[in-house]
């Protein structure tokens, strides 16, 4: 049991353990930048998101490359960010951040984590000031002990879900949604890691078939191309069931997709509502049809 509400009993989730390429870390930093980014809000300038993005990127994949399997989490994350000082007055003072990454490109020059960091490297000392204040408001539950021993090891052992029957609980608060975004990784990186599992050593097919309950689906971010797994994930003996309060939900999450996700839904359960959308849309479904009685019965 993955549990948000009461951490302190939680088994723990370690992103870091389902990660297999650096591929797989663009994807992750992406599911989390989304998922950690308040929902309706836009900004007009995507530079401080992609900038966050680049150096997020850079500092997980020289963990992943550079440090023991036990610093390999984001509470190492936030102890590097801590070392990336900036000095505004001064713009050739070195952070220790910077001297370590300096002495990779010199061992390493084509190193993907340098690449990155070398991106964020760019903005002038108060834009890097910045970027470094976003990424720290936006992690900042990863200071916090009990989110840091949650997530600085890993027991749920994903890869396992397939293989042998077994149930995992994700738990969240229905009154704070601020911790979400773990659950939103743990469902991108099951599904990642589910597909990884039934191509690589299965022959396309896990021998346990998985089934996902997706209570609360539209208040947990999905992966990316949600719509492309939910209409794949069944030749690999994955099924899931979404469950939402009404059609509103799914429009507004996929504004011009949303008729197509619906239709990869072979059945749908309708327990009744009050939203007029969704009245139209199971009218709609239900069609028109003429019923014949014979003279005497009861209409």
């Amino acid at each position: 049991m993955f549990d948000l509400i009461h951490p302190d009993t939680s088994f723990c989730y370690n992103p870091f353990q389902y990660v297999q390429d650096d591929k797989d870390v663009l994807r992750l930093i992406s599911n989390l930048i989304k998922n950690t980014t308040p929902k309706g809000s836009q900004s007009s300038d995507p530079f401080w998101e992609k900038s966050e993005t680049a150096l997020l990127q850079a500092l997980m994949m020289y963990l992943l490359h550079e440090a023991p399997p036990e610093e390999q989490n984001f509470p190492m994350i936030m102890e590097m960010l801590a070392s990336a000082q900036v000095k505004e007055e001064d713009e050739d003072y070195e952070s220790p951040l910077d001297i370590l990454f300096e002495r990779l490109e010199m061992r390493e020059p084509e190193s993907i984590a340098v690449k990155q960091y070398h991106i964020y490297k760019q903005a002038a000392g108060k834009t890097a000031k910045s970027i470094l204040i976003s990424v720290g408001v936006r992690l900042a539950a990863f200071n916090l002990k009990q989110i840091a021993d949650l997530t600085c090891t890993d027991e749920l052992d994903l890869a396992s879900i397939g293989e042998k029957k077994v149930a995992l609980f994700c738990c969240i608060p229905d009154a704070d949604t601020s911790l979400n975004y773990l659950v939103g990784m743990i469902y991108s990186q099951l599904f990642q890691t589910l597909y990884y599992v039934a191509d690589r050593l299965h022959g396309g097919k896990l021998p346990i078939p998985v089934h996902c309950i997706m209570d609360e689906w539209a208040n947990v971010a999905l992966p990316d191309d949600f719509e492309k797994i939910l209409a794949t994930m069944r030749s690999r003996s994955i099924s899931c069931s979404i469950i939402v309060q009404n059609m509103s939900q799914i429009k507004a999450l996929f504004k011009d997709s949303w008729e197509s996700l619906a239709g990869n839904c072979d059945e749908l359960l309708y327990l009744g509502g009050n939203e007029k959308e969704t009245h139209k849309y199971i009218s709609e479904l239900l069609g028109k049809e003429t019923i014949v009685r014979p003279l005497g019965c009861m209409p």
